[in-house]
């Protein structure tokens, strides 16, 4: 027993001369940054089952009677989000065509979503097996990430071009 205390402060002492952090303290950031990352989780996991239930038990009209995007009362175009929120209330319902014709690209962030709260899910319910399941999956990249914008941009162009 004393040998391995004597060890350990060993390892403590060589570690605050290298100006590492002793494997005490790291445990104890671990645990103050898994406990932060849940925290995170049950913000993420709360705010997108509150979106997944409203857009479940909610069916908006076709054309809405109110105008919600603030860049469409102003300019009267559409944003490259319009139709968001109907387009997720019909991917919620099942309805993956009404949901394209709302937005086309809805169903790209229906399913990130839906990817997100997965993930939010594990953490909060120390769900390892779908943690790591989830981990395995191809994490955007910035390449990635522009192709995206670009996508949305042209999305966008088109959609004003054509009236949609």
């Amino acid at each position: 027993m004393s040998t391995t205390l004597n060890i350990r402060q060993q390892e403590a002492a060589s570690s605050e001369q290298q100006g590492r952090v002793p494997l005490a303290a790291h445990c104890s950031s671990l645990t103050a940054n898994s406990k932060a990352a849940r925290g995170r989780a049950w913000l993420v996991l709360l705010g997108l089952t509150a979106m997944f239930v409203v857009a479940a038990l909610w069916r908006p009209p076709d054309e809405s009677q109110w105008v919600l995007c603030p860049f469409r009362a102003l300019t009267h175009y559409p944003c490259p989000g319009c139709g968001m929120t109907r387009a997720f209330c019909a991917l919620a319902h099942f309805e993956f065509w009404r949901a394209i014709k709302f937005n086309a690209l809805s169903p790209l962030l229906f399913l990130a979503a839906l990817l997100i709260w997965a993930r939010a899910a594990a953490t909060v319910f120390r769900l390892e097996r779908l943690r790591i399941l989830l981990a395995r999956l191809p994490r955007p990249t910035p390449l990635a990430a522009k192709l995206t914008l670009a996508l949305v941009m042209a999305w966008w162009a088109v959609r004003l071009a054509g009236g949609f």
